[in-house]
């Protein structure tokens, strides 16, 4: 009776850590976002942007933008979330460098957003589509390769 118990417990173990295991892995509503994706696009206030997100199975993110036309590089960290049903990616961000911008009249503090949210599709599994939440229709869209 005792052998009985602990294999049913060891089963139900082996359930439960497979499970878990699938919450990270590419078939779930996050696996498909996780990885290295790269964009380039121009901006209409910086001009040419080459931008690189980085999204981990942890939860963190990391997005950096490089101003071609202005050498700007912005660096924002933070965690991500994925609500499916809503076809949304919220990046919530915890901080971002750099931390001031200096001028001819003096520095400044750089004040980053708490998050961004936008609207996202896949073309195919390394094609990642996305759309600022509060552009119209036609601006603000940004089409992101897997590396």
């Amino acid at each position: 009776m005792q052998s009985i118990r602990v294999g049913r417990t060891v089963v139900v173990l082996g359930l439960l850590l497979l499970a878990l295991a699938g919450c990270n892995q590419a078939g779930s509503p996050n696996g498909q976002f996780f990885g290295v994706w790269n964009a380039a696009y121009t901006d209409p206030n910086f001009g040419r942007v080459n931008s690189q997100l980085i999204l981990q199975q942890n939860g963190s993110f990391q997005r950096q933008d490089v101003g071609l036309d202005t050498g700007a590089l912005t660096t924002i960290y933070g965690n991500f979330q994925v609500f499916p049903d809503q076809k949304l990616l919220r990046l919530n961000i915890d901080r971002g460098e750099p931390t001031e911008f200096c001028g001819p009249l003096g520095c400044n503090p750089i004040l980053y957003p708490k998050g961004e949210s936008y609207t996202y599709g896949f073309t195919d599994p390394n094609t990642l589509q996305l759309h600022f939440l509060y552009c119209p229709p036609n601006q603000c869209n940004y089409t992101y390769r897997r590396q």
